[in-house]
């Protein structure tokens, strides 16, 4: 199990990582790249079980998907959009939103090789049980 999952893109090395906190209802996201940085507290009612199921959906469609997939914690502080070529490339589309009423937001994208979605879909589970079993 990981309490830490590291998210790189295979193009500019722009990185999304997950890491647990000590409340067993929120992750914090930290979304970098070159020339850009920031985190949020995300904030999950009970556990983010859908957030596993979304990378999990993408490893399972890893030879690509019509139109766009969606992912999005409850309160809008992390959302993850997700497109495929044919040409074996996911891109996630990354925004993070923070302030006392989400008064800032931060948007970058990874591109995301189509063989690495089943490890990443796994660490993202392990990371989902890890982080709502305290």
């Amino acid at each position: 199990m990981s309490d830490h999952v590291v998210i790189k893109s295979a193009q500019d090395g722009s990185v999304l990582e997950l890491d647990r906190t000590t409340r067993s209802d929120t992750f914090r996201a930290r979304l970098s790249g070159r020339g850009f940085e920031g985190a949020v507290e995300v904030y999950e009612l009970g556990p983010p079980k859908h957030l596993a199921a979304f990378f999990r959906d993408l490893a399972v469609h890893w030879r690509g998907w019509p139109g766009e997939k969606h992912w999005g914690s409850l309160e809008s502080q992390l959302s993850i959009r997700a497109k495929a070529d044919s040409t074996g490339h996911a891109y996630l589309d990354i925004e993070l939103r923070g302030g006392t009423v989400q008064d800032w937001r931060l948007r970058g994208s990874l591109l995301i090789e189509a063989g690495q979605l089943d490890k990443m879909a796994s660490e993202i589970e392990s990371f989902v049980n890890l982080t709502h079993a305290a």
